[in-house]
């Protein structure tokens, strides 16, 4: 059996400070350098171009040396992308370019085209495979345990052993190396000195007996066999020259039975035609090591993630914007996506020091304020009047329905003015509706919510006029009696449970209810005897549960020519929440907005958006989930005879398990008959969908929950002030896996 090692070096990790980076590079980097170079033992080696990039400032002797090793034959760089960013939970553009930008940096330090990508934290989907395909790899590391339990296949164990090819989802072919996490842990307890090297050699040899082919002895961090994380002074080199005495002892044992070759030299010895599929339903982002390594620990436990990931989102949504609708040229947007890239790194997320959590804000400060000179830009030269405004979208779109809230200057637009759309000195009729408006005392109007349809298809780049005034623009108000009589067949509201969703009919598709209520008693099942609401929303904080099913006592409609909106306040323990309903005329669309004023909330699972499909409108044999994970193409799962449950906790202290990456702001059920499609505002809010399925004798229950908080090791973040997230759900025949509405910016004169 060959043996091969991918020791992972990483010096953003979000525990050490730069401060200590020569202590990092003395007794960890060095050490396995001369290491190499003394036993001759073939060994891979893994940055990213972050760190690489470092490495080459610090100690250019260092770089010269890895050169030197390669130059032999000894030693083979692997490529971590350019930052350690977690692929699945970011948009395609981002991803592309951080894998990219990975090789170009070790073209140009190590003068080698990197051809093996160790995925970020062992964190991948089956999306993000074509990118990787796209941008030059060969081939990608990749952990076997969690392949194994949680694929929707059955792995074969002699896979294991062998490079088989990836697929992806539109048809690019990459080999795979494994990784095996518990035989690294193994590696790893045994030179913290908890464990005994037979126990080491043991497990080797009954993983390996009677087999032939390729094992990974060792693919995880350097750092730690020579730095100690929480420790602020490294003065005490001992602990770091006992560990590398038992690694070497370790090595020397191994090799009297095993030969070491280099990952490269693996994949060539042990090729093979088998095919592997990664993911699942219950799973479709795969992790390293135990169940509390799992993807929502870097989208909204880790310090400030609600935060950072909704920054994030939205200035790459922006630079998206900005590139579609070609206000910028490709060159800009590269220049703009490398100031973004370092924002999305994994190390700002989990266990961050002040001093990096530092540098996150202030890199997230620079990336937004280099893309609004763009918008400015943008903006002084639109020639905007006073009574204009821009809107630049992300994609073309035969039906765009933009809402914004805006501030006019005195005198400049009347309540009511109508919209047009002003095309090479043609004043085109657009769709408007006027909302929640404050006048001037001259009656004009100082701030309104402004709601147009666009029912031909519009330019990208669409410059509106309000002139005149029309009443009939104006959403008035509306009793809520009224609501019932006029849309009551279509929505239903439960007051004594918060203004929850009893039943949402979509009329063009379905005359039974897509989704709602379920209700007690509905489930032949004591495990199941309970009313699952939609609408809702919930806080656990470890010690107590608080819910938004208390009756609510005052409702405010209004109406208007596009839609009608219905809104009430409802307490739920340390939140006050306004919740609002949108019913659209003329269209298969609901809007759920949900807004927080919060005055403390630290560390707790906060999950809104809550979604919860009626089983009898649905085929549950053809029924399937959808969503982008990171990737370009759609990822679809079936889900008939599957049991799902990311929302569930993994154990005390980790409230969730799994989440769906939904990059591209959607998530969608289909049962190929009809669609529905939960789509998120990427440009306002951030929240990790958690996706709930199993069955329970012929019925079965599926919910989305949508999350802005849980709890894990790695939590630490804090809520204040007014948090709001906007839920657009569409229905659509047949099955139709997209985002309905593009993302859009809308500019004013003066910003």
């Amino acid at each position: 059996m060959n043996l091969f090692t991918i020791f992972h070096a990483n010096l953003a990790f979000s525990s050490i400070p730069s401060e200590h980076y020569d202590w990092v590079l003395d007794h960890c980097y060095w050490p396995l350098l001369d290491f190499v170079e003394r036993e001759k033992i073939k060994t891979g080696l893994e940055f990213s171009g972050q760190t690489l990039q470092i490495l080459s400032k610090m100690d250019p002797s260092m770089v010269e040396a890895m050169v030197r090793l390669m130059e032999k034959g000894l030693l083979e760089p692997v490529c971590g992308a350019q930052f350690q960013s977690i692929g699945p939970l970011m948009p395609a553009e981002d991803n592309l370019f951080n894998y990219a930008k990975g090789r170009k940096t070790f073209h140009e330090i190590l003068g080698k085209d990197a051809k093996i990508l160790y995925i970020p934290e062992q964190t991948v989907s089956r999306g993000i495979l074509d990118l990787v395909a796209k941008t030059g790899y060969d081939a990608v590391f990749v952990e076997w345990n969690n392949a194994v339990r949680f694929g929707s296949f059955d792995l074969e164990k002699k896979l294991l052993f062998h490079s088989p090819l990836l697929n992806s989802l539109n048809g690019e072919k990459l080999r795979l190396l494994w990784n095996h996490s518990v035989l690294f842990q193994k590696v790893q307890r045994y030179i913290f000195g908890e464990i005994q090297i037979e126990d080491v050699l043991t497990y080797l040899e009954n993983e390996t007996r009677n087999k032939d082919g390729l094992l990974c002895l060792y693919g995880s961090d350097l750092e730690i066999f020579g730095y100690f994380p929480g420790t602020t002074l490294q003065f005490d080199s001992s602990p770091s020259r006992q560990r590398w005495s038992r690694f070497i002892e370790l090595v020397e044992a191994i090799s009297k039975k095993h030969d070491f070759v280099l990952p490269s030299e693996g994949i060539e010895q042990n090729s093979i035609p088998e095919t592997v599929t990664l993911g699942s339903a219950a799973f479709p982002i795969l992790c390293k090591k135990q169940p509390k390594y799992n993807p929502v620990r870097w989208s909204v436990c880790g310090r400030g993630g609600y935060q950072l990931n909704r920054s994030c989102f939205m200035t790459s949504s922006q630079i998206s914007i900005l590139k579609n609708s070609r206000s910028i040229s490709p060159c800009r947007e590269k220049i703009l996506r490398g100031q973004l890239a370092p924002c999305w790194a994994s190390d700002y997320r989990t266990f961050t020091t002040e001093e990096k959590w530092f540098e996150a804000n202030r890199d997230l400060h620079h990336a937004a304020s280099e893309v609004e000179k763009e918008i400015e830009n943008i903006r002084k030269h639109g020639q905007l009047g006073p009574d204009e405004i821009l809107i630049l979208s992300d994609s073309p779109s035969p039906c765009l329905m933009v809402e914004k809230e805006l501030r006019f200057p005195p005198g400049a637009v009347l309540a009511g003015a109508k919209a047009y759309l002003k095309e090479n000195h043609i004043l085109k009729p657009v769709k408007v509706q006027w909302e929640d408006i404050h006048t001037y005392s001259n009656g004009y109007v100082r701030s309104a919510r402004v709601v147009l349809l666009f029912d031909d298809p519009v330019p990208q780049v669409a410059k509106i006029q309000f002139k005149g005034h029309d009443p009939d623009t104006l959403a008035q108000p509306l009793a809520f009696e009224d609501f019932k009589q006029m849309f009551g067949k279509q929505v239903s509201f439960n007051l004594k449970r918060g203004l929850c969703l009893d039943s949402v009919v979509f009329q063009d598709i379905s005359q039974v209810p897509l989704m709602g209520t379920i209700a007690h008693g509905f489930f032949d099942s004591i495990d199941w005897d309970a009313d699952f609401y939609s609408g809702s929303a919930q806080i656990d904080t470890g010690n107590d549960f608080y819910h938004d099913l208390s009756p609510v006592e005052s409702i405010v409609c209004f109406n208007g020519p596009l839609r009608t909106l219905v809104e009430g306040m409802i307490p739920m323990g340390p939140v006050s929440q306004k919740k609002k309903y949108a019913i659209y005329h003329g269209t298969n669309r609901l809007d759920v907005i949900q807004s927080f004023m919060v005055k403390q909330l630290n560390s707790v699972s906060f999950r809104a958006g809550i979604i919860t499909l009626l089983p009898n409108a649905w085929n549950r044999d053809t029924l399937s989930v959808a969503t982008l994970n990171g990737g370009e193409a759609c990822e679809i799962y079936s889900l008939s005879g599957q049991r799902v449950s990311h929302s569930e906790p993994v154990k005390t202290g980790i409230s969730s398990r799994s989440c769906l990456g939904a990059t591209g702001g959607w998530t969608a059920f289909s049962d190929g008959e009809k669609t529905l499609t939960i789509s998120r505002d990427l440009m306002k809010g951030h929240s990790a969908p958690l996706l709930r399925y199993e069955e329970i004798g012929e019925q079965f229950f599926a919910r989305l929950y949508h999350s802005l908080g849980e709890r894990d090791d790695t939590s630490l973040f804090s809520y204040r002030g007014l948090m709001e997230e906007r839920f657009v759900i569409t229905a659509r025949r047949g099955e139709v896996f997209q985002k309905m509405e593009p993302n859009y910016m809308v500019l004013q004169q003066g910003g």
